[in-house]
């Protein structure tokens, strides 16, 4: 993901029991939204729930991900959790596999 997207991610939950993490530039891109779709109440709870509960973070040296400890209660994912790649993200579960 770093190579690709650089190390800027945007992390979120919309669910309250998994965590998404988004290159910053695809949450950009996504987040952006013609004035007309904004109108759509779906589009703007999505937008709302998702900034609410979301967070910029940068990966570090090693390659890690810093999830703040506020999401992580919020979700219940703390110690090993289960990481699936979904398209332009990752969606880290509870658990340790699928």
């Amino acid at each position: 993901m770093e190579k690709a997207y650089g190390n800027k991610v945007f992390l979120t939950s919309f669910d309250g029991e998994n965590i998404e993490i988004y290159p910053l530039q695809e949450w950009k891109a996504l987040s952006v939204m013609p004035e007309e779709k904004l109108k759509d109440q779906k589009v703007r709870k999505f937008l709302l729930k998702a900034n609410r509960n979301g967070t910029r973070k940068t990966i570090d040296k090693r390659g890690r991900i810093p999830v703040p400890k506020w999401l992580r209660n919020k979700t219940g994912l703390e110690g090993e959790v289960a990481i699936e790649g979904v398209g332009n993200r990752l969606v880290l579960k509870k658990g340790r596999g699928f």
